[in-house]
């Protein structure tokens, strides 16, 4: 059986819509996990994987609906979102995983926060529960199958911005590759 891989751009790059946090220059969450996606999309046809994704106007709640009609409990959803904070100091990836994760989605968590964090050489903040984030329960944790948050790095720290806006091809064929070698096990 063949492994569907669904990328959500976690917020949307419509006006008007859930853009997300806003960032230094003016980086609009949204629009960075569009651009992300999108590149994550076109690496994944180098190993001959394709991937579904969400409209870019969809908030989580349509997203999610869209997993539950497409994929089952072998197949893998990945939700990608950049952090933010008030104070410039906070920097770094870490990856979300459900409160009930399973084995694999530890395991692939664990090597996307230790890949993104060395290319972009930032602070790896590990690999956390939804219990550990901000709101506690999130809702793309939902769906039956392998779910995985990324949060890439810090829009509000200079350091992570200009890394990963100088490495954010990198960045996307490090999580195409996390996620070919996850689908072809």
């Amino acid at each position: 059986m063949v492994r569907k891989i669904f990328i959500s751009s976690g917020h949307s790059n419509v006006p008007g819509k859930d853009m997300g946090a806003d960032g230094l220059q003016g980086l609009k969450e949204g629009i960075l996990t569009v651009e992300l996606r999108n590149l994550v999309v076109k690496e994944l046809k180098f190993f001959n994987q394709t991937a579904i994704t969400d409209p870019d106007s969809f908030v989580t709640k349509d997203t999610v609906a869209i997993i539950n009609a497409l994929l089952d409990s072998r197949d893998i959803a990945i939700d990608l979102h950049f952090n933010a904070f008030a104070a410039e100091s906070a920097k770094g990836c870490e990856v979300l995983i459900p409160f009930k994760s399973t084995q694999i989605e530890r395991d692939l968590a664990q090597i996307l926060v230790d890949n993104i964090s060395a290319v972009l050489a930032t602070k790896n903040r590990g690999v956390k529960t939804e219990a550990d984030s901000a709101r506690k329960h999130l809702m793309f944790m939902t769906p039956n199958c392998e779910n995985i948050l990324i949060e890439v790095c810090f829009i509000t720290n200079k350091t992570d911005v200009l890394m990963y806006l100088t490495k954010k091809d990198v960045v996307a064929k490090v999580i195409a590759k996390c996620l070919y070698d996850f689908v072809t096990k």
